[in-house]
């Protein structure tokens, strides 16, 4: 590869870098180390938090333990195809696959609502957290 002198460029045409990469690898370290902190300070949590549950002290002074129920409801493949054979069939030569999965949504294309609703399987994931009532006149 042969340069001309119009490649060259002068001194004052070089572009400026007033930040180094030096601080910016420190700063990777320091968000790692803050990463795990925060790992670490979430255990810590959940096992006060899991320690109240068991013991059944869900209250204490202006702080309570707040349970969050979520509920999802998933179609049953295996319940799909053998409580409906023939419409499940139906679906798996429309959309075909070798991991063939339906959603809700493929099965409403062969079933109705209320035969989705009897090969569904509903699951519950239950979250737990501190809450504080401010109105108890507490300051942190």
């Amino acid at each position: 590869m042969t340069q001309t002198l119009s490649d060259f460029i002068t001194a004052d045409q070089v572009p400026k870098v007033t930040t180094r990469l030096e601080d910016g690898y420190k700063i990777e370290l320091e968000i790692l180390s803050l990463q795990e902190q925060i790992k670490d300070l979430e255990t810590r949590k959940m096992m006060i938090i899991e320690d109240h549950v068991n013991s059944g002290v869900m209250v204490e002074g202006p702080f309570s333990v707040k349970k969050t129920v979520r509920t999802r409801e998933a179609l049953d493949p295996d319940a799909f195809a053998e409580k409906y054979p023939a419409e499940f069939d139906s679906l798996w030569r429309e959309i075909g696959s070798q991991k063939f999965k339906p959603s809700k949504a493929d099965a409403a294309k062969v079933l109705t609502s209320h035969q989705i609703e009897k090969v569904s399987k509903k699951t519950e994931s239950v979250t737990y957290s501190v809450e504080w009532d401010l109105h108890a006149g507490v300051e942190l």
